[in-house]
């Protein structure tokens, strides 16, 4: 990931809590619509896939490797 896709990802977290306010103040509601924001969007340089199915992808992957 490049620093451009991070700094967008950044960016997209910062929507949703104002500048300025606390992680600790933000309702669970809210972490779990970050969340979804951030690891349920298709990404270019995920070849269009989310962030939660590469994820799941490389952890199957690894995990069927140890096996």
């Amino acid at each position: 990931m490049g620093k451009g896709t991070g700094e967008n990802r950044n960016g997209v977290v910062r929507k949703v809590p104002s500048k300025g306010r606390s992680f600790d103040d933000i309702p669970e509601e809210e972490v779990r619509r970050i969340d979804h924001m951030l690891n349920d969007r298709p990404l270019k340089c995920l070849n269009w896939h989310t962030p939660r199915e590469t994820f799941t992808e490389v952890l199957r992957c690894h995990l069927t490797k140890v096996a």
